[in-house]
């Protein structure tokens, strides 16, 4: 059975419309409208906290809350057409672990059935496979992606800062 796509979208609106498109050109299709895959993408900014905010503590609603939402209603229509979903969020910073574990946890307590790609994670598996013997990658990310990359043993390195002053 072809999986329905779902987009957590509103987090940074334009990745999910860019994911959105990446899907639709990146789809083998016989030329008709009808042979796309079913892509349920719900861009919900309004319910979903800016993530960087509440990482650093000035909002305390947990951004995972409203995507919990959003994926409760995409569950809705995904069983109501009898299908199985297969669903992201197309936000690095999301995947900071305070937000991204609780977001899993709400969705297995709420019964949603969707399947939850981690881009993190599905990031590194690709970067190891593609270079097994690398020593190292370079990322310029987001606090999240940072924090996310961290737990899981990366190393951080900084470049040093030129001086902008003139000497």
């Amino acid at each position: 059975m072809e999986k329905t796509i779902v987009i957590g979208g509103g987090v940074g609106p334009m990745a999910g419309v860019e994911l959105h498109r990446a899907i639709i050109e990146n789809t083998s299709t016989d030329g008709t409208d009808q042979s796309h895959l079913e892509v349920l993408h719900l861009s919900r900014s309004f319910d979903t906290p800016d993530r960087r905010e509440y990482l650093e503590g000035t909002v305390q609603d947990n951004p995972a809350e409203g995507m919990a939402r959003t994926f409760g209603m995409a569950d809705v229509i995904v069983k109501a057409s009898n299908r199985q979903a297969v669903g992201g969020i197309p936000c690095s910073t999301f995947h900071a672990p305070a937000i991204y574990v609780r977001f899993l946890e709400l969705i297995e307590v709420a019964g949603v059935d969707i399947g939850v790609v981690n881009m993190i994670e599905e990031t590194v598996t690709m970067i190891k496979q593609t270079i097994p013997h690398g020593r190292g990658i370079g990322l310029m990310t987001t606090t999240g992606a940072r924090q996310h990359a961290e737990s899981r043993g990366a190393r951080r390195l900084c470049p040093r800062r030129k001086s902008s002053s003139p000497r």
